[in-house]
Formats: C-alpha cells, sequence, structure tokens
C-alpha cells in the first residue's frame, strides 16, 4: 500500500530578500533536517526524527578575546548536561549520538576563532528566541523521484542567505516527523515562509515543547496559521 502525504503549501512572497541579500553581519544557527538520502540527515535520523542542532556560524570578529587553555574543558562542562536536551548530539565515530568531542571542535572552530568565549558562543548556539532571526542558510538535494529540492540543513540569524543544492525550477520541501507530511516551499517565496517561528512551531517544538514554552513565538508571526 503506498504512503498517504499531506501536502502543505505556503505563498508568503518575500524573493527580493533573496535577491537583495542584507548588509547586516552573517550570523546563523546552524540545524540539520533527518534525511535518508543525505549523509549528514541520515546521521541525525539515528537520534532524531525532528531535527539535529550543529552549531552556530559567526563569520566577523566579535571582540579581540585570545584562546584559553581551559576554553575546551570549560565548554564541555557547559555542553555535557544540555546536549540531549537541544539535539545537540555528537556525529563522531568515538561518540555516536554523545558528548562531547564533536560539539567542543565546533566551539574551537567556529566560536574561539571569533573571540567568542565558550559560555557566550554555548549562549548563542543553545538561544532558541526568534529575536532577529531568519531564514539564512539552505542546504538540499535534488531529489529526481520527487522532482523536488530536498531540504536537509537550514540555519536562521542575520546577513545574506546562502543556498546550496537548489534547482531553482522545481519546488523545496521538508519532510514531517511523521513521514507522512511534506512542507511544500517555493524558492522565491522561501524566505518569509521558511520563518524561524515556523520552525520551532512545526519541528523544535514538537521535539521539545519547552522550547516555546521559554521562547514563545513572535506575536507578529504568520508562520503557524
Amino acid at each position: 500500500m503506498l504512503p498517504i502525504f499531506v501536502f502543505v503549501v505556503f505563498s508568503v512572497a518575500s524573493f527580493i530578500v533573496i535577491v537583495g541579500g542584507s548588509m547586516e553581519t552573517y550570523e546563523c544557527q546552524h540545524f540539520q533536517l533527518p534525511d535518508a538520502g543525505d549523509a549528514g540527515g541520515l546521521q541525525c535520523l539515528q537520534y532524531s526524527r525532528y531535527f539535529c542542532l550543529t552549531g552556530y556560524w559567526v563569520e566577523a570578529t566579535q571582540s579581540d578575546r585570545g584562546f584559553e587553555i581551559t576554553d575546551k574543558a570549560d565548554f564541555v562542562e557547559l555542553v555535557r548536561g544540555t546536549y540531549e536536551r537541544v539535539n545537540w548530539f555528537s556525529f563522531e565515530q568515538r561518540e555516536p549520538g554523545g558528548c562531547c568531542e564533536f560539539q567542543s571542535q565546533v566551539y574551537l572552530q567556529h566560536g574561539q576563532p571569533k573571540g567568542l568565549s565558550p559560555l557566550q558562543y554555548f549562549a548563542k548556539t543553545t538561544d532558541f528566541s526568534s529575536h532577529n532571526k531568519k531564514l539564512n542558510f539552505i542546504g538540499a538535494r535534488y531529489d529526481a523521484a520527487l522532482c523536488a529540492n530536498v531540504i536537509s540543513r537550514v540555519g536562521f540569524g542575520t546577513g545574506r542567505p546562502k543556498i546550496y543544492g537548489f534547482r531553482p525550477d522545481s519546488v523545496a520541501l521538508i519532510r514531517g516527523s511523521d513521514h507522512h507530511t511534506v512542507h511544500i516551499f517555493r524558492l522565491q517565496f522561501i524566505i518569509g515562509d521558511l520563518s524561524y517561528d515556523w520552525f520551532k512551531h512545526t519541528i523544535l517544538c514538537r521535539a521539545h515543547p519547552w522550547i516555546c514554552e521559554e521562547h514563545p513565538l513572535s506575536r507578529t508571526s504568520r508562520s503557524t496559521k
């Protein structure tokens, strides 16, 4: 028996954002989505049907703070008791789904060189508030059987959107955690439609309701309609 899919289509115009970009400094809270057709997505799928947090990317140097010899150990202490709560699982073969070599290497590569202390980087990575966050990263793969771009990675923050793996003549989709719902997006509208509030309501808070309890959706959000 063939599976039954529920298709949810979005259509809020925002193509000008993709074309025009932004002069803001690029910062991005980055997520891997479970996807059996993508290497990272397959790893994520082992630990969650919803999402995997993978880090926070910062392009501009944040301060002149130097490296401290205790940075790695301090970061490990921060993430050790939290990684499961925020789905920040290790993709390392030696600690699959665990902690904390994978997470600390992310900090040492993307936080420490930018002048962020362990606490500052941890706070940015695990901040689920909606303030000043728009879709600014998409990683996708084209699925010929579906005639669609399957989104496997997303990021939210500030700065010009970065979009990889898209065939612009095809729609994009995110599979629902129930494996029956498929959320469809048109590329020219995706920046407005795939908002952080939509992502929280539809994905993050389905996995962890506390996220929406502690970080409510924006009052002006139209993403959950």
